[in-house]
């Protein structure tokens, strides 16, 4: 009678990482075991309770964190153990939880250092937000302190979804809001949704797939208590520019917004809306504007920076070379980076180039150290137009036309 229930699956596809109660009929326990199949490694302690709800492996594959009643039964934790390493496992919620209290979801953070999850640890009944360290150093801390009757809350499905460096998840309230922050704390919480009218709340939102994920989510605006979405917006997750209304208001007796997203390339909100003639839902498009200067994004050579003359811009940091792969800076930006081979600088050879975003390094997980010394890096603030990797127009006519990718 027993089953497989939860199912992950480490980033160098090597490693199954699941929950079964191959031991304990309804005792759901975790455990790692080759893709190619082998010994399955429990990873967990004694479970007290009924087992895991919740898994998710950090993006080096080595360490797995979860949510489980495995101290104390029916009293849902937060957890972390090593894959492929028997009986690792060990609890990182800053506080022991009792009673009522509970973790409620959990998210690891792009550098698998640190657990961002949700619990009433603070104060029993208020849901916050807070990190702790994966590997269990530490204390846990508050990213964002909710007062009664407020809590923090996820997305169906999707959880606590991390986008670079930021988490955005909901605030349940009477006006229901949206809210990102990074998982390291700084620069502090803030509210991706503008101001609401009396009455209203956030009803719904888009949040895109981690694949195609970029700078902008979606939400619909309706009365709190209310079915029918009435206003679409589009915005930054970072809340850095003003949010757009993409849609016209539904009016009087319309059943308003049925469903919503953003285009993989963020060009466009697509969405469906009686917004012709009421009770008769059709199919719109609306061309983003994210930095409101007047250019749609899709003719808009720099669309999340609001500056008319679009002029070009510095990489004003000093960057320092931790080591061969590793690069850090000494302010938050956005970079775009571009890498090549050695013996292709003389004619700018590339084969690779990508965005790091609110960063203050760049690690290439791709390439190890020790041959690092065979690569070139550069680096540029995300937007310059013209696509220069110089200050001096024409001193390498090579890096003149190489546009920044």
């Amino acid at each position: 009678m027993g089953v497989v229930s939860l199912v992950r699956v480490t980033p160098d596809n090597q490693t199954a990482v699941y929950t079964a109660d191959e031991i304990t009929t309804g005792k759901l326990e975790l455990f790692s075991v080759a893709i190619g199949g082998g010994a399955r490694t429990k990873l967990n302690a004694s479970m007290a309770g009924n087992g895991v709800t919740e898994i998710r492996v950090g993006s080096d594959g080595v360490w797995v964190a979860y949510r489980a009643d495995q101290v104390t039964a029916g009293v849902t934790e937060l957890f972390s153990a090593r894959v492929g390493v028997a009986a690792s496992s060990e609890r990182i919620n800053g506080t022991p939880l009792s009673g009522s209290q509970d973790v409620a979801a959990l998210a690891i953070s792009p550098d698998a250092l640190t657990v961002v999850y949700e619990a009433d640890e603070t104060l029993a009944g208020t849901i916050d937000l807070l990190k702790a360290s994966i590997d269990g150093v530490g204390t846990s801390s508050a990213l964002h302190t909710l007062p009664p009757p407020e809590d923090a809350g996820f997305f169906a499905e999707l959880g606590l979804p991390l986008f670079g460096p930021r988490v955005v998840y909901p605030v349940i309230a009477a006006q229901t809001k949206l809210f990102s922050v990074p998982s390291a704390g700084t620069p502090t919480l803030a509210q991706v949704n503008g101001p609401l009218a009396s009455g209203d709340s956030v009803l719904n939102a888009f949040v895109p797939s981690a694949k195609f994920a970029g700078r902008l989510m979606a939400w619909g605006i309706g009365l709190g208590g209310s079915t029918v979405t009435r206003r679409l917006f589009v915005g930054p997750m970072r809340p850095d520019l003003t949010p757009e209304q993409i849609n016209v208001t539904a009016g009087s007796g319309a059943t308003g917004v049925k469903g919503y997203e953003i285009t993989a390339d963020e060009d466009y909100g697509v969405y469906l809306q009686d917004q012709t003639t009421n009770g008769k839902t059709e199919l719109f498009a609306s061309a983003l504007d994210s930095d409101g200067d007047g250019v749609p994004n899709p003719s808009d050579n720099c669309n999340f920076i609001a500056n008319a003359a679009q002029n070009v811009f510095t990489f004003g940091q000093t960057i320092r070379a931790a080591n061969k792969t590793t690069f850090e800076w000494n302010a938050t930006t956005d970079a775009r980076f571009v890498r090549g081979p050695l013996s292709g600088v003389a004619n700018y050879t590339q084969n690779a180039s990508g965005l790091v975003m609110e960063a203050r390094s760049y690690t290439d997980a791709s390439v190890p150290v020790a041959a690092g010394s065979g690569f070139w890096y550069l680096f540029t603030v995300n937007c310059s137009p013209g696509g220069s990797y110089q200050t001096t127009l024409g001193a390498e006519p090579a890096r003149d036309t190489a546009l920044v990718p």
